[in-house]
């Protein structure tokens, strides 16, 4: 939430003090540890030419984590690709995946006019990442 500041006329942002992100992994966190404390058995997985045993739960949060590593990994590939397009087209340069057929292809010099607008964008969108 941003408001005026009435000392300096700058923006001052307040927070809501609740985090969605951070209550929803609260619950999952309870959950795995109530699954963790449920499933301690043993077992034994096959994979090619191994076979590993461990109890199930080591093998629950192991594939979660290893889910969300790829997901923060391909999470990461797209925003440096979106950043850089954006970027790009800020400059004026077409982007690669632009197609003849598509309006304004052929055109280089029309994304001329909206290169301040795209600028925009950029920074706002790079700003909020940090």
């Amino acid at each position: 939430m941003a408001a005026r500041d009435d000392h300096g006329g700058g923006i001052e942002y307040r927070g809501t003090g609740y985090y969605a992100g951070l209550s929803a992994a609260l619950v999952i966190a309870a959950a795995l540890l109530a699954f963790a404390v449920q499933n301690t058995g043993a077992v034994t997985v096959e994979f090619l030419w191994l076979d590993v045993t461990a109890p199930l739960f080591a093998w629950v949060i192991g594939a979660s984590l290893l889910a969300v590593i790829a997901d923060e990994l391909v999470g990461l590939i797209w925003r440096d690709r979106e950043r850089d397009r954006l970027s790009r087209a800020a400059a004026g340069v077409r982007d690669e995946s632009t197609t003849a057929t598509e309006p304004g292809a052929t055109d280089v010099g029309a994304a001329a006019p909206a290169a301040a607008d795209l600028a925009e964008q950029t920074h706002r969108y790079t700003e909020s990442r940090r």
